[in-house]
């Protein structure tokens, strides 16, 4: 009796369908990966600047002025991880001092001031 050989080659059908599937991973990775950052992006511009004064006036400060904010590495720039916003402030404290300072703030959370 003679034994059948393994398989050395893959058809032309074979190969195309090979493709497709792994076409059709590296798409849907592609869409999840665009569709995360989608949601950050809107989650991020979606905290009111409103947490950043209310947590500015909860510290003691008068005044309050957003100066400007940024959504782009907040980690780096002295926020927390769970932290999506950062805000740079004015403020007249206690003691009747303009100062300048960030505020670190998240939809799912409330402001932390941070000083400069």
């Amino acid at each position: 009796m003679c034994q059948q050989l393994p398989k050395l080659y893959l058809t032309p059908e074979e190969v195309v369908s090979m493709l497709r599937s792994e076409r059709l991973t590296i798409i849907r990775s592609s869409l999840a990966i665009v569709a995360v950052f989608i949601g950050w992006y809107f989650m991020a511009n979606a905290t009111s600047s409103s947490k950043a004064i209310n947590a500015a006036k909860d510290a003691g400060y008068s005044q309050v002025r957003i100066v400007n904010s940024t959504i782009w590495a907040v980690e780096l720039r002295g926020c927390g991880d769970k932290d999506t916003k950062r805000f740079t402030v004015t403020g007249v404290n206690a003691q009747g001092e303009q100062r300048t300072f960030y505020v670190c703030a998240s939809l799912l959370k409330g402001g932390t001031v941070r000083s400069r």
